[in-house]
């Protein structure tokens, strides 16, 4: 009885270990970001629990150690909500990528962004290497699948206010591209028909990871 509960012991202590361990690199990454990627935010540990802030008090912080996925909500910014998100990829030799994506709206996301989205990716040394060209694929092509079938009725009308952006996965690989104009959506609100059945036809694009070469690519095979 003993020698079992022993092992029930050492099982709950490698699995508390494992646990921190990603944790720590979830937090180590962050803290490894420059300091413009960021955007003023601020984690620290009290006990075994984090908390996020920012200059506008406290934040809202998903630290999902097992799935290498944090996100950070801001709704203090006095503009809108703020999105931070962090998410761990792996290659075919388990070193860690890492995606950062950021973006801010007012409302709710589908009533259209206040500000550009903004994602970077990195290798994961003891610094942080850029490499967002190398591991995505050509951005006009992404972008031709989400809009190109409504390209000849956005631009000539609805063209001003363009945002794009990055959904970070917390639950497996697959990260998605979102395209729409601040025009576009104010139309729709306003009962501009024509408008509301551009925006239907945006398409959301997934980008799926390759682990063996260490990219994202368009297609999922």
């Amino acid at each position: 009885m003993q020698i079992k509960m022993k092992k029930i012991l050492i099982l709950i202590l490698l699995i508390s270990c494992q646990l921190s361990f990603a944790q720590s690199k979830l937090i180590k990454y962050f803290n490894l970001l420059p300091k413009e990627k960021k955007m003023g935010f601020v984690i620290s540990k009290k006990g075994k629990t984090y908390t996020a802030t920012s200059g506008t008090g406290a934040c809202k912080l998903v630290l999902d150690d097992a799935n290498g996925f944090m996100e950070i909500t801001d709704t203090g910014t006095g503009g809108g909500t703020l999105i931070f998100q962090l998410a761990i990829f792996k290659n075919a030799k388990n070193e860690d990528f890492i995606g950062v994506s950021h973006y801010s709206f007012e409302g709710n996301k589908e009533d259209g962004l206040i500000d550009d989205g903004n994602y970077n990716f990195y290798f994961c040394g003891k610094t942080l290497s850029d490499i967002t060209k190398d591991v995505l694929p050509d951005m006009t092509i992404v972008e031709d699948a989400s809009y190109f079938n409504v390209s000849g009725e956005i631009f000539p009308k609805y063209s001003e206010g363009v945002y794009e952006y990055f959904d970070l996965p917390q639950h497996g690989t697959t990260i998605t591209f979102h395209f729409c104009t601040k025009q576009l959506v104010q139309a729709c609100s306003s009962n501009d028909e024509k408008a509301c059945e551009i925006i239907s036809k945006i398409k959301v694009v997934e980008l799926y990871w390759k682990r063996d070469t260490g990219y994202f690519s368009i297609t999922k095979d």
